[in-house]
């Protein structure tokens, strides 16, 4: 989250579930990089395409390790299936895990292509 000062803070434990079903908000509420920053004419209206090479290139910045992050990233992708099982055993509407699945699949489209 960000503070009135622009100083970045840990979100509440509520934003860990997914809220793209009630919030037409963007992928991301922090940008990655300085050059795809936000402005206040186009707030809500521009989406950036990330992938997960943009992640990647982001952590190698914060000087993590990169083969950690292309760990990392193999372990994500390979867990989609992990993540329709889970939203399977989830007490939403069958309706309700269709559109979370949905919104699965935009993701992992998005972040894994090539």
């Amino acid at each position: 989250m960000e503070s009135a000062d622009g100083d970045m803070l840990l979100s509440p434990s509520y934003d860990l579930m997914n809220t793209k079903h009630h919030n037409n908000d963007s992928q991301l509420a922090m940008n990655l990089f300085k050059k795809m920053e936000r402005t206040q004419q186009h707030l809500l209206s521009q989406f950036y395409n990330y992938k997960i090479s943009d992640f990647i290139e982001f952590g190698k910045r914060l000087r993590i390790f990169e083969q950690l992050l292309l760990s990392i990233a193999s372990d994500f992708k390979d867990r989609k299936l992990d993540l329709f099982s889970f939203i399977d055993k989830s007490f939403l509407s069958d309706e309700g895990k269709g559109k979370y699945k949905e919104a699965v699949e935009v993701n992992f489209d998005q972040l894994f292509a090539k």
